[in-house]
């Protein structure tokens, strides 16, 4: 009976090319680790840039915001970013945060404008279109240079940076005031107009030009008279004159009164 012969395999391992493929492999993973790393860096804060800004520094913007290098740049809530940011700049009107990659935080902001000055007890205070209170002054004549509207209002009290001055002797009236800026704030003069005199809604007065004074009367009929002056500063009487008292409170008395020679009369 014959023996059966035991058949052994060999195997040869090559650990030359064992070795090349682990090397292969770490620098495969040492190079996904080095980009996962580089990646997460792009995508924190490292930079930040604004536009639209003249009273604010760029840092004065920045530290408003509460963003700081390294913040992850996808996960900031912009919309409560802009907020803390029109808290701390009263200047600002509005502010846009924008993420860019890679690593910059981009704030596009729009400032309030001065539009009207007002003064309480000797200091000025600048409001923009819808009144805010942006800023406050120991003088008038910048305002005055800058051309910005004198406003005249009723009981008026304090001011505070950010909100509308405290003013009116009551709700009713402080809504009838604010009616009564919006519309003058819709005439084609309104550019024009150096005074706005609401103290009383019996009484309204304008100044044009810091020349022509016009009385308005009551708030009756408010846009036909505004209609009026416009018509009256338009005419040719009223560019004969540098200066004159307008009065368009009775609608069907209007007059003009100059107070100036004629622009092309000489003295003797």
């Amino acid at each position: 009976m014959r023996k059966r012969q035991r058949t052994e395999t060999v195997v040869e391992v090559d650990f030359r090319r064992l070795g090349m493929l682990a090397v292969t492999v770490a620098l495969c993973l040492l190079a996904v680790l080095s980009l996962v790393f580089y990646v997460r860096g792009l995508m924190r804060v490292r930079n930040f840039t604004v536009s639209g800004i003249s009273q604010y520094e760029l840092n004065e913007i920045v530290n408003a915001s509460g963003v700081k290098r390294g913040d992850l740049l996808y996960s900031m809530k912009k919309k409560e970013i802009a907020e803390k940011i029109l808290k701390g700049c009263p200047y600002l009107e509005s502010v846009d945060v924008e993420a860019r990659f890679p690593g910059t935080v981009y704030f596009r902001v729009t400032e309030r404008r001065p539009q009207w000055y007002i003064e309480i007890s000797g200091d000025y205070y600048a409001l923009d279109a819808n009144l805010v209170v942006i800023s406050e002054s120991s003088s008038a004549q910048n305002f005055i240079d800058g051309k910005v509207t004198k406003l005249i209002l009723p009981y008026l009290q304090s001011a505070i940076s950010g909100e509308l001055p405290k003013f009116g002797s009551s709700e009713s009236e402080v809504r009838r005031v604010l009616e009564v800026i919006s519309t003058v704030r819709q005439t084609s003069f309104k550019s024009r107009i150096t005074m706005l005199d609401v103290d009383k809604l019996t009484d309204i007065r304008l100044s044009v030009d810091g020349s022509y004074e016009v009385s308005m009367g009551g708030t009756k009929d408010l846009e036909a008279k505004l209609r009026a002056v416009e018509k009256i500063l338009d005419s040719e009487q009223a560019k004969e004159y540098s200066a004159a008292e307008i009065d368009v409170s009775v609608p069907s008395a209007i007059s003009f009164k100059p107070i100036t020679q004629k622009k092309n009369e000489t003295t003797g």
